[in-house]
């Protein structure tokens, strides 16, 4: 398998609301919630995928044709890791941070998108 990896090293933060008490699910966050999102896997594809990391883009070519162009994956913003075998659970972007010294490490603030409800 071969990986596409952020490489920022910068912090995401997600505020905690500034009237928690008004969230009637209970879900609403206590405290800022900080995180780095290096090494986090954005995508995964088969090893005879071409991935083709550009300046201002990636482009994902099967068999010589073009399937899909990613215009926030670019080369200052993520890198590429080959020979990598799958997680053993089922795999969702951005789910896994991956390093060849300690393998996939689930994400702990991933959320299931099937649990999600949409109105």
């Amino acid at each position: 398998m071969q990986l596409i990896q952020w490489n920022e090293k910068n912090l995401i933060t997600i505020y905690a609301p500034t009237e928690p008490e008004k969230d009637p699910t209970g879900m609403a966050l206590t405290e800022d919630l900080n995180y780095s999102y290096e090494n986090l896997v954005v995508y995964m594809f088969e090893d005879d995928v071409e991935i083709d990391m550009r300046d201002d883009l990636t482009v994902i070519s099967v068999n010589g044709v073009e399937t899909r162009i990613i215009a926030d994956i670019k080369k200052d913003t993520a890198f590429i890791t080959k020979n990598v075998e799958a997680p053993e659970s089922e795999w969702f972007g951005e789910k896994f941070f991956y390093t060849k010294k300690d393998g996939f490490t689930l994400n702990e603030y991933w959320v299931d998108p099937r649990s999600i409800q949409n109105n």
